[in-house]
């Protein structure tokens, strides 16, 4: 088995948040907003996960007239995503420790 990259924390959170549904489709904002990162963190480790090949983005489609505002970036988990999402999430809730008081977060 190919070793990746440890993930960082905001990262496994995001992804754990994904695994609560892995078909649907996220928002950045929405996803930082649950896991109480800015915006300049959750969107680089949102493209980084796309370069892996564990999300997959789209624009989202709507009619102008009906939304006052830009249209959203949409992100889903990949098949190969919610593989290594689920390996690297367990991995991480193995690691924790009570006392680290973390142990909620993922």
């Amino acid at each position: 088995m190919v070793r990746t990259r440890r993930l960082s924390l905001p990262a496994l959170q995001a992804l754990a948040v994904m695994l609560e549904d892995p078909s649907a489709q996220y928002w950045g904002l929405a996803i930082a907003k649950r896991i109480h990162v800015p915006t300049g963190t959750i969107y680089p480790l949102l493209h980084r996960l796309e370069e892996r090949g564990w999300l997959e983005s789209a624009i989202e489609e709507q009619d102008p007239a009906e939304v006052t505002r830009p249209p959203r970036r949409l992100y889903r988990l990949t098949p190969l995503g919610v593989v290594h999402a689920r390996e690297q999430v367990a991995e991480a809730r193995r690691g924790l420790t009570p006392a680290l008081g973390t142990a909620g977060a993922l």
